[in-house]
Parts: C-alpha cells; structure tokens; sequence
C-alpha cells in the first residue's frame, strides 16, 4: 500500500512504519512505546531530539521530513553535522576544541552544498540553544548550524565566545564597538562592549539556519 506523505505526520508515520511499527521502531530509537504512539497519532509534538533519532534511523533527509520538499532520498550521500555543547572547559585551545559533541544530525550532502556553499559541511556546525532571549527567532532548544567560515564583523546572528562562554545573539557593529543584542527585547538588555574590549568577543560563525520543534 502507498501511504499519503502529504503532511509532516504522514511523514513521521510513512518513517516509523519503514522501520517496522511503533514498538520495533520505538526500540530503534531507544523512546518510549508510549511517546512514539502518541507522535504518530498526533498527540504530541516532536521534539528536536527525536526528530533527529527519527531522521537518522530512518535513513532520511531531514528537510523533506520537516518540509516535504524534495525527496527522502535514500541513495544519496549523506553527511553527519555536530552538535556541540555550548560549555566549554578551561584552555587555550581552538572554542570547538574545548567543547563536545553531544550528537549529529544527517543531511543530504548535494543539497546542503546547494544552500550553503560549502563542499563536504566540514566547515559546519550545530548548537542548543538554552533559553529564550533569541525568541522569537529562535526558540530554547531550538538547534542553530552555524558557518565556521563566517566570521566576517558585520550585523547579523553570531555564535561567539565572551567570557568563556559560547553565546547566539544578534551582533550590532558601531564606530564605538559592539552591541550584543536579544531578539526578546521585553526581558533582556543590550550588552554594549567597547572598542577597548572587543578582543574579549571571539567569533565562531554566523547563524545560517534553525531546526526547531515541530
């Protein structure tokens, strides 16, 4: 029988019902029977980490699983972006050298090098956002990927190194220095660095793209 991929659910029930049922793939996923049965009947909503888990053992594109755009696309080459934990340990090292990667997540080469310009995604990355101070742009938990090789001082969202810790905010160039700025206007304050303090602000890359709950 063909099954209907219409829509995101279809989706998630077209993938769960490829690796065998709920319980078969529920154990795949190493979820809940319960949780993936109230996700195929559309009673919860998907978290980004089980989309991933979805997404990865299905063996499918995560953007026609999100979107529907495209195909799922099962005979293509596939890459693994890292996620990285936004703590960092003491150092001096390179930021990703001092942090860790808490998981990947599975893109279809082609098409990332289509949208990002970039060959192989080696120069890729993901982050967790902890918190609501880019909300509404993105929300906590909400996974960023980030170009390492965007660095260039200009407006825009950043993932950046201040104070030893791994920061996403929206960065605001002034002839005095910087702004580090949160899309939540009502509950967080600008950050105003000067000229004098600018070297306390190390630029990982820019914010090129979002992978939120569904």
């Amino acid at each position: 029988m063909i099954m209907p991929v219409n829509s995101f659910l279809d989706r998630i029930i077209w993938v769960i019902t490829r690796l065998g049922g709920v319980k078969t793939a529920a154990s795949a996923l190493s979820i809940p029977v319960s949780t993936l049965s109230r996700i195929k009947n559309g009673e919860s909503k998907v978290s980004h980490e089980n989309l991933i888990l979805i997404a990865q053992h299905g063996g499918i594109d995560m953007n026609w699983l999100i979107s529907g755009i495209g195909k799922p696309d099962f005979g293509s080459e596939y890459i693994h972006i890292p996620i990285f934990d936004t703590q960092l340990t003491p150092g001096p090292a390179n930021i990703l050298d001092r942090t860790t990667v808490i998981g990947t997540v599975p893109f279809i080469l082609e098409r990332l090098q289509r949208r990002t310009n970039h060959t192989d995604g080696k120069r890729l990355a993901l982050f967790e956002i902890k918190g609501n101070a880019m909300s509404p742009t993105i929300e906590d938990t909400d996974l960023v990927m980030v170009d390492l090789d965007d660095t260039l001082e200009r407006d825009g969202i950043f993932a950046f190194c201040h104070n030893n810790q791994v920061r996403i905010k929206r960065l605001q160039y002034t002839f005095s220095g910087t702004n580090i700025m949160s899309d939540n206007t009502d509950n967080y304050d600008d950050e105003i660095l000067t000229s004098a303090h600018s070297d306390t602000l190390d630029i990982i890359g820019r914010v090129i793209g979002r992978i939120g709950k569904l």
